[in-house]
């Protein structure tokens, strides 16, 4: 079929209702045929269409994108879970109904694993203990694959949903699979099934599991994480949940879970393990995918039984359909490579690709990066890793020696913190950033070309000598000329500088005379996602007034007001930094509250290990509370974990004086 290019509107829909089944009856071929050509012709028109209100449970706008869409595939049996392979970037597709796996070479299907293939007998007693013998687990033929997913190294995992699934694992060899082994998870016993798997970049494995128990036919509902080390962790759980497969962007940042039942969706950070967004009342949702720039498409079986392919923005809580009309869809798929989407038609036996024609602007800040930084803005937390520019200005200093991960050798001879650990007992806000003067002002003189600054214990006070002291403010101005201005401290005598070896009781004046500086977090100068920051007295005699933005580094601004009154403005740009550390040259690391995490689970032959941190509740989403948890049917082994002790163990007061006195007394010579 020949690709056909289409402005998508908003269809008009009606709300589907709780329980109401789809109609089925329409032919295989009306689709292709007749209302999707209909609309694909009409919407080059470019009409727009007014959204329908979803009876008061999302509001579904008309889309601008421009779409191409085509049939890459046919003549499938019930296609269900898509994957790219990461070698040959071909396309595999299960198909339910045939209890095969197949993939799409230039339109042609070829059968890659259908029957007869080797699965390992090597399996623990316990696998062999619960009622299940070694015919079960080794049985060469697949039981209602439902979805498929590949490591870096191109082997395949298929998700069984069928009764009592598998989780096969399938050894790539010469472009082939013959040989399979049995995936040992948490969750092995009952009525369980496979839903969905995928792999990031890391081989880091996400899976959803479902559980019908047989007395009350009613679903439990799991989300999974295997660390590439072998740990587990419950993600999400729900007694009456049903999770659609989990959506991981590629590099393992954000995972993303529809629960169909709930009729929600929640994005999470992976490496914080704490929810950034959700939206609930999503009526019809039913999986979704993920576009390399974060924009989030889903799709919806609405109340006439037609499908639709939409955009949600977690921000606004809009909904932005791209396509309607569809058949039922059977699984999404994203080319990484070129952010092709493929929808498989279940009832139709067709693969469809869809393309977007216009790409958003470029420049634009990823989706849920922005999100995150919303979220991190919001509870003031700090990024797991140091950011570079940061990092060697803490470790010049001599006090701490800043580490990335937990798992990093402590040293000896320094206090070794990751940086979430460093702002829980010093608080902190710093910038890096270029400089250029705003274009509709008059031209500057010897104007300013980079700024840096750091804030110690940001809207805070510290109390000393009976005095209250402002929060400690680094500031350094480069001009043009090559001038610098920066922060000084006086001690007692106003011409002694202070110095950095000093104690903390030998320099009683010199803290009473730093300058003070704040950020504006919890007012609305704060408003999406701006920082604005205060220094009072900087310099020579001027006040700046800085913005600078967490999710948009082009956002800046800085407003310098001299001893005459004269403003100047500039706009900021903060540099480049890893995404684990925040993504640019801003950090804002208060660290102000603590959010529970995922669960830890055993390797087995437990369904999981619910670990208690006192008082900490479970952080899962759609559980019950423990007490009614434990009134079911389910084997839980309560064990209680080390609470996580906040306060450092060493004297904290002795190392934050010190790092602060050696900052101030460096930061003309060590500034970042």
């Amino acid at each position: 079929m020949n690709a056909q290019t289409i402005s998508c509107t908003a269809q008009k829909v009606s709300s589907p209702q709780s329980g109401s089944a789809p109609d089925r009856a329409s032919p295989a071929g009306g689709f292709q045929a007749g209302a999707v050509r209909r609309a694909l012709l009409a919407s080059l028109l470019f009409l727009l269409c007014v959204g329908v209100d979803m009876a008061g449970a999302f509001r579904l706008e008309p889309s601008n994108v421009l779409l191409s869409y085509d049939i890459v595939a046919t003549d499938l049996q019930g296609p269900a879970g898509m994957a790219i392979h990461p070698h040959d970037g071909l396309l595999y597709v299960v198909e339910r109904n045939a209890n095969r796996i197949a993939r799409i070479r230039d339109t042609a299907l070829e059968r890659v694993v259908d029957r007869d293939f080797v699965v390992d007998d090597d399996l623990p007693d316990w696998a062999l203990a619960m009622g299940r013998d070694k015919d079960f687990w080794t049985d060469s033929q697949l039981r209602a694959p439902t979805d498929i997913a590949f490591d870096r190294h191109g082997n395949m995992v298929v998700a069984e949903s069928g009764q009592g699934g598998r989780l096969l694992e399938f050894h790539y060899f010469e472009q082939r699979y013959l040989s399979s082994r049995v995936v040992l998870t948490p969750w092995m016993h009952g009525d369980h099934s496979f839903v969905g798997v995928t792999f990031d970049r890391d081989d880091r494995l996400y899976l959803t599991a479902r559980r019908a128990r047989v007395d009350t036919a009613l679903p439990t509902g799991s989300a999974l994480l295997r660390e590439v080390n072998g740990d587990w962790w419950m993600a999400d759980y729900g007694p009456f949940s049903e999770f659609a497969s989990p959506v991981v962007d590629e590099r393992g940042r954000f995972l993303i879970l529809v629960d169909q039942r709930s009729a929600d969706i929640v994005w999470y950070e992976r490496a914080g393990q704490f929810a950034i967004g959700a939206m609930t009342d999503l009526l019809g949702i039913r999986s979704a995918a993920l576009l390399s720039d974060g924009t989030t498409l889903a799709v919806f079986e609405q109340a006439d039984g037609t499908w639709s392919l939409v955009t949600i923005d977690p921000e606004t809580e809009v909904l932005h359909e791209w396509i309607g009309g569809l058949p039922a869809v059977g699984g999404l798929c994203v080319d990484p490579r070129t952010d092709e989407l493929y929808l498989s038609l279940s009832e139709e036996g067709h693969i469809a690709r869809v393309r977007r024609l216009n790409p958003p602007e470029p420049y634009q800040p990823h989706a849920l990066e922005w999100m995150l930084a919303r979220f991190r803005i919001r509870y003031a937390l700090p990024p797991p890793q140091w950011p570079e520019f940061f990092k060697r200005f803490i470790h010049d200093i001599g006090v701490v020696e800043p580490i990335d991960d937990r798992t990093q050798a402590r040293s000896a001879e320094r206090r070794s913190l990751t940086l979430p650990e460093f702002a829980e007992a010093l608080p902190l806000i710093a910038a890096r950033a270029s400089v250029t003067p705003h274009p509709d002002d008059p031209p500057v003189d010897d104007p300013i070309e980079e700024i840096g600054f750091v804030l110690f214990l940001p809207n805070k006070s510290m109390f000393k000598d009976g005095t209250l002291t402002p929060s400690v403010s680094l500031f350094r101005a480069t001009h043009a000329s090559g001038r610098i201005a920066y922060t000084r401290f006086l001690g007692g005598n106003p011409m002694q500088m202070l110095d950095p070896q000093a104690d903390w009781d030998d320099a009683p004046m010199a803290l009473v005379a730093f300058p003070s500086g704040f950020q504006a977090l919890d007012s609305p100068f704060a408003e999406e996602g701006h920082v604005r920051v205060y220094f009072i007295g900087m310099g020579i005699g001027p006040d700046y007034h800085i913005l600078l933005h967490q999710g948009d580094p082009r956002r800046g601004e800085m407003l310098v007001e001299g001893l005459d009154g004269r403003k100047t403005r500039y706009r900021l740009e903060t540099f480049s930094e890893a995404p684990e550390a925040g993504g640019h040259s801003l950090l804002v690391a208060d660290a102000r509250i603590e959010l529970p995490g995922w669960r830890p689970l055993a390797d087995y032959p437990l369904v999981w290990t619910v670990v208690l941190t006192e008082p900490t509740d479970m952080n899962l989403r759609h559980s019950m509370p423990l007490d009614e948890i434990f009134a079911h049917d389910v084997r839980v082994t309560r064990s209680v974990a080390l609470p996580f002790e906040r306060r450092l163990p060493r004297r904290d007061l002795e190392w934050r004086r010190r790092l602060i006195l050696n900052a101030a007394g460096y930061w003309s010579s060590a500034h970042f």
